[in-house]
């Protein structure tokens, strides 16, 4: 990050004007809707009518609103200089005074720093108010129309005080040297960092992938990305790499309505996966005998063998699941009334370190609608590339199975739920009214639990930033086209209760902290994804006084 000291001459130069006009050159609780992917740098080439604007909510708020930082995002644009940007940077932005000469002159400017930063957005104080907040407002910090100080000077563009303040400063230029020398602004290449960030995709429109099949989740299924914002992907199912006999409404709903996916989506596989982890694949034979090439050609799954065709993606595109982060020594909890521990010191097998058939866990079911809870569950195999096929525990274990990465933030070992206080969901045909008993359920089923040293643990320190009542923007899992305003409700060890502003605690649904699914204020502004607004109370039905009964009326009333 620049100092403006050396920007400061150039930009108090005699484009400062002051005075004259400047004349320079699954439940349907949300209504469908589809994100628009725009160019960031061309702000009037695009239509993103409806979309939430956070400004309004944060004019509202009096001091009380701690925001969730940027750099707390695992997977958030620009996470890892964001906190750099902090109250007091100067920057060059639109005076809003003369906004009706941008389209004859291209914008007039002045110099603002910031007060405040809330995710991507930040609240702006023009220089010359000094402590008069009667005219702060909010921008993201990440939009086109935010410059480093110096850029009006290089631009040609003019720097003109708002018009409230004109007649308070005899010589502009010098005010601004002495207010922008020793301070911070912008890197002089900062809407190419942006820009940058934004289109970072590790993919391109037109690659092929491998998608789980969401109505049968046994069987993958060749798909064809179509569009990317940002981190996300929208997918449909390759019509060319269909067997002919496929049902016209088999999958009509990723054919024709597309799934949206976050890059590192655990739905998601490169060309071959299938064939490579022997799991099912719905597709013709071309394409069988390609991923056969494919995997005899780059046995080791590297992305190296010359069986690839061109728009194939390849291993080395998808996110690599990271390895479970153990806990210390001294931050180990080893509190013996932890029901998680208790559960797993008499229910795990010794020796055990490794997944193995038949092993129980809880796992939050990314394909099911009740995100809000965790489902018993069983290891039915272990898969090559350190996948695990994992079946939720009931009469259609085996059918409604899915693939998942043996360090998958989805999983947990028994007793987490109810450690924290997670509903869980038991095995499909019990007796729902009893409560479940993992040590009963364990004896009844002659099993173990899979041992804790197998999942990732709840010690991580960025996870005390996510506050309860922080805002931020979430994707519905449900419904993964729409980017959601919403607020943490609760913290349930790693996960959080993430609730849709507006909408019933049913809706409500659990993430895990690091999720690529949940970004800060302003990343939907930021990337062009629209944001849904919160739903909105239905007025109060209005009663209105009965009239007066006739007479006729009261006698049969009377009768009556």
């Amino acid at each position: 990050m620049k100092t403006a000291a050396t920007a400061a001459a150039t930009t108090a130069s005699p484009s400062v004007v002051a005075g004259a006009t400047p004349t320079t050159t699954k439940h349907d609780r949300y209504r469908l809707s589809k994100p628009v992917h725009y160019d960031l740098f061309e702000p009037d080439q695009y239509d993103l009518n409806g979309s939430y604007n956070w400004s309004a909510y944060l004019d509202k708020q009096e001091g009380e609103f701690t925001p969730i930082p940027v750099d707390k995002f695992r997977y958030a644009p620009l996470q890892s200089i964001f906190h750099h940007l902090r109250p007091g940077l100067k920057v060059e932005v639109p005076n809003k005074d003369y906004e009706h000469l941008k389209s004859s002159i291209g914008g007039v400017y002045w110099v603002a720093f910031v007060v405040k930063v809330a995710g991507y957005k930040a609240l702006m104080r023009y220089e010359g108010f000094a402590q008069d907040g009667s005219h702060d407002f909010w921008m993201n910090l990440c939009c086109a129309d935010v410059h480093p100080v110096g850029w009006c000077a290089n631009e040609g563009k003019p720097l003109v005080p708002p018009k409230s303040l004109q007649e308070k400063e005899q010589d502009w230029k010098s005010f601004l040297v002495k207010r922008l020398t020793g301070s911070r602004t912008l890197p002089a290449d900062w809407h190419k960092r942006v820009q940058s960030a934004i289109l970072a995709s590790k993919f391109k429109v037109g690659q092929r992938l491998e998608l789980i099949d969401r109505i049968q989740s046994t069987r993958i299924r060749p798909a064809i990305i179509k569009r990317i914002v940002g981190r996300r992907l929208k997918v449909l199912l390759s019509e060319e790499d269909m067997p002919a006999d496929t049902d016209s409404a088999d999958g009509e709903s990723q054919q024709l309505n597309g799934d949206w996916v976050d890059q590192g989506s655990p739905f998601i596989f490169p060309v071959g996966w299938a064939v490579r982890c022997n799991y099912g694949l719905y597709a013709n034979d071309a394409y069988k005998q390609h991923c056969v090439r494919i995997v005899n050609t780059d046995p080791e799954g590297r992305g190296t063998g010359d069986a690839y065709a061109d728009n194939d993606t390849r291993p080395d595109q998808f996110q690599i699941t990271p390895s479970i982060e153990r806990p210390t020594a001294a931050s180990s909890d080893n509190n013996e009334d932890d029901a998680a521990a208790r559960i797993e010191k008499s229910l795990t097998a010794p020796g055990l370190m490794d997944w193995q058939r038949g092993m129980k866990l809880e796992c939050l079911d990314p394909l099911t609608d009740m995100l809000n809870s965790l489902t018993v569950a069983t290891v039915i195999d272990i898969l090559p590339c350190g996948y695990l096929k994992i079946g939720f525990d009931g009469p259609d274990m085996e059918d409604e199975s899915l693939p998942l990465h043996r360090n998958s933030s989805q999983l947990f070992p028994i007793g987490y739920a109810e450690t924290n206080k997670i509903e869980l969901r038991p095995p499909k045909g019990s007796d729902e009214r009893a409560k479940f008993d993992w040590q009963k359920y364990l004896k009844q089923t002659n099993s173990v639990g899979a041992p804790g040293e197998l999942f990732d643990h709840d010690n991580y320190e960025d996870m005390n930033a996510f506050e309860v009542n922080g805002k931020l923007e979430a994707i519905d899992m449900v419904e993964p086209n729409l980017a959601c305003v919403a607020t943490i409700r609760e913290r349930k060890g790693r996960l959080l209760l993430v609730h849709f502003d507006g909408w019933e605690s049913q809706y409500d649904q659990l993430f895990d902290f690091r999720s690529p699914d949940l970004m800060p204020l302003g990343w939907a502004e930021m990337v062009g994804h629209k944001l849904e607004a919160p739903k909105q109370a239905a007025p109060p039905t209005i009663k209105r006084p009965k009239a007066p009964a006739s007479v006729g009326s009261a006698k049969k009333q009377k009768k009556e």
